[in-house]
């Protein structure tokens, strides 16, 4: 992708134990951890149980990042852990053993071993979040609002808009535009902080059928190079804090503070940047890590190493 949309690169590196994030983007029921639940409509109800009653899904989208231009998306889905996301820029295909990450503006790709998780990570990337909840059961299952909004029509199919909130770890909101004929979304519209995305399937089929897994498998592109993972041994925070000294500083140094985020150390990273033992729910790790990482701005995503860094010191309690 060559636009305002995709501006950011696709990561050629991936980690083993990376799983679940957009990075900086998950599903509403990863996401949610509400004081009091609330009913999710049946509109959302039963695209959940569609999804999750199907062996495939797959459809084709257009992905807009606000305000930038629209750009294709394609996607295909298949239980128990196969899936194939493909854009003009980059593709990351899973033969249910490994996770292969292509980009094409340099013609590299990564290899790693698919875990558990790993569908339900890259799927909630926002390409294709709405449909998340084939991999994960949980997902869009709670919230603290959900209700039926306006009916309309998208691509000439009508579908009835579905508005969901929640405020942990970060505050967002989407509506899921439900397709009135197969009871599963068409599209949607997402919100996180000062980002927001649309989404519009073309098309999105569901599969009752056995997929074959021969379709997921990678075909290397003519010429491309592997990009081998380097593992760094986790050391505590003296670890994560040389990552973040290269990577950070000085925009999130305890003068500049940049966004109010101060990482020069421990004691300086709040609280609502870290869930000890959680990095899927940790903003930090969030943010730099996943396909398209919104940090650091204007420079080369994190390396492996020192994601891996963050992931396992957060993983182990974030301890001083």
């Amino acid at each position: 992708m060559r636009n305002r949309c995709a501006s950011q690169s696709f990561r050629t590196e991936d980690m083993s134990r990376r799983f679940a994030i957009f990075a900086l983007f998950t599903t509403v029921g990863a996401a949610v951890v509400a004081a009091s639940q609330v009913a999710l409509p049946s509109q959302l109800s039963n695209h959940v149980k569609a999804l999750q009653d199907a062996k495939g899904v797959s459809g084709t989208l257009t992905f807009q990042q606000l305000p930038g231009a629209p750009v294709p998306v394609k996607f295909s889905f298949a239980k128990p852990n196969y899936y194939r996301i493909e854009t003009d820029e980059t593709t990351v295909v899973c033969d249910g053993k490994d996770v292969y990450r292509y980009r094409k503006s340099d013609n590299s790709y990564t290899v790693s071993p698919a875990g558990e998780a790993s569908g339900k990570s890259d799927a909630a990337m926002p390409e294709t979040w709405a449909w998340t909840a084939f991999f994960d059961a949980k997902a869009l299952q709670t919230a603290e609002s959900a209700k039926v909004g306006t009916k309309r029509s998208l691509k000439g199919k009508p579908v009835t808009g579905v508005d969901v909130a929640w405020s942990k770890p970060e505050p967002g909101t989407a509506t899921v535009y439900v397709e009135d004929k197969t009871g599963v979304a068409l599209g949607f519209n997402l919100k996180k902080g000062d980002k927001e995305w649309l989404v519009i399937g073309s098309e999105v089929t569901l599969n009752g059928q056995d997929v074959d897994p021969a379709q997921f498998a990678f075909a290397v592109p003519a010429g491309a190079k592997k990009v081998e993972a380097t593992v760094e041994a986790a050391a505590g925070f003296a670890s994560v804090q040389k990552a973040l000294s290269r990577n950070c500083m000085p925009c999130h140094g305890s003068q500049s503070r940049a966004g109010g985020v101060d990482l020069s150390s421990r004691g300086a990273i709040s609280a609502n940047l870290v869930t000890p033992g959680s990095p899927e729910e940790s903003r930090l790790y969030k943010v730099v890590s996943g396909p398209r990482p919104s940090m650091p701005k204007n420079r080369a995503p994190l390396s492996q190493a020192d994601q891996k860094a963050i992931y396992d010191w957060i993983k182990d309690g974030a301890k001083d």
